[in-house]
């Protein structure tokens, strides 16, 4: 059989850069809240009677200064200002750190959305960062840089349960909640007419776009708009959706400045999810076939040498169902993993086949 090179090359990063990554994830976790804006730097004014006093300059979204006096040159207040500032700028330095030794990250934008979802609890409440994003961030737990990686311009959550919120949503709910980023969304107007109810919502002049997401009922239609009291807004039903997040671990996203907690889903049942929802696509040559194949051959080449044991086990709960679509997307998966890593693609083949007999 011809050597066939895989679409992607693997590179395992070198333990002391995982160091510094579990590093960051543990000083991430300790975040009280996410702190959206940038650092900035406190300065010293002169008082009228003398002395001086401390001002924290900050910039907001728009650019725009913000001055906040923060007490006397050498006050307590002025002190824990100053610890406060040391700290932002230590996780904003860490980040820049693990952006140039090449982890994933996301851009200012995203970081912002997902910064503030984080701030009222969606993350540690029930909601599940999925999509390419995610991708990202499982590749950095996981410790290794894949190439190339196919980004897209959506930040997707979803929710198998009503989500948790650690703070009220606004008023305006989900949509409101956004606006607090600095950024402006529109929502996106549907197809169907009349128009339904928006679950996608986009930063106007940019490629940003939120979606929000929920499982389709086994006996339900898929792609119907639901309703999410919890967050005042209404999401798309997908099917198969609830395999995907019913198992979850924490990471965390990279941004410019931040480092910031998520849940994405459990590494092995992103894999299998992706050959399924591959075969449910339109279109023979719709690009997001060979990106679902591409992710999922590149977590079975990687999963196939760290945590076997994991795939084995996110098989075992495919239904039948779900494996006969993943079947499909096995030709597909050949073509990516057979020249380099026969043993991934032998276990897939193997685990799903078995399942779609079942």
């Amino acid at each position: 059989m011809r050597h066939i090179k895989a679409p992607f090359t693997l590179q395992k990063q070198a333990m002391s850069l995982m160091t510094v990554f579990a590093e960051a994830v543990e000083l991430a976790m300790a975040q009280p809240r996410i702190d959206l804006r940038p650092p900035g730097h406190i300065v010293l004014d002169p008082r009228d009677r003398g002395g001086r006093y401390a001002v924290w300059v900050r910039y907001a979204a728009d650019g725009k200064p913000n001055r906040t006096y923060v007490g006397a040159e050498g006050s307590e207040q002025h002190l824990a200002a100053m610890a406060a500032l040391d700290e932002l700028k230590r996780l904003k330095e860490r980040a820049k750190t693990l952006r140039k030794l090449g982890f994933e990250a996301v851009e200012h934008d995203a970081a912002l959305v997902l910064g503030e979802m984080c701030n009222v609890g969606i993350f540690t409440g029930g909601g599940v960062l999925i999509g390419t994003r995610a991708f990202g961030s499982i590749l950095n737990h996981l410790g290794y840089k894949a190439t190339p990686f196919l980004s897209t311009q959506d930040v997707d959550i979803a929710r198998l349960k009503a989500i948790k919120l650690a703070t009220p949503m606004p008023q305006g709910g989900y949509a409101k909640m956004l606006e607090q980023t600095g950024l402006r969304f529109l929502p996106v107007v549907g197809l169907e007419r009349p128009p339904g109810p928006s679950t996608s919502y986009k930063v106007v002049g940019r490629d940003l776009k939120v979606d929000l997401l929920m499982p389709a009922a086994t006996t339900a239609q898929p792609f119907v708009t639901r309703r999410v009291p919890e967050l005042g807004a209404h999401a798309t039903t997908l099917p198969f959706l609830d395999y995907l997040i019913a198992e979850s671990w924490s990471t965390v996203v990279i941004g410019r400045d931040h480092l910031i907690p998520v849940q994405c889903p459990q590494p092995a049942r992103y894999c299998l999810h992706k050959l399924v929802v591959a075969a449910l696509r339109s279109g023979l040559e719709n690009p997001k076939i060979e990106k679902d194949t591409i992710q999922a051959g590149i977590l079975a080449a990687i999963l196939t040498e760290e945590d076997s044991a994991s795939i084995e086990e996110a098989a075992a709960v495919l239904t039948p169902r779900m494996a006969k679509q993943a079947k499909k997307t096995l030709p597909r998966l050949e073509k990516v993993l057979a020249g380099e890593y026969p043993a991934a693609l032998e276990l897939i083949q193997r685990l799903v086949l078995g399942r779609a007999s079942a």
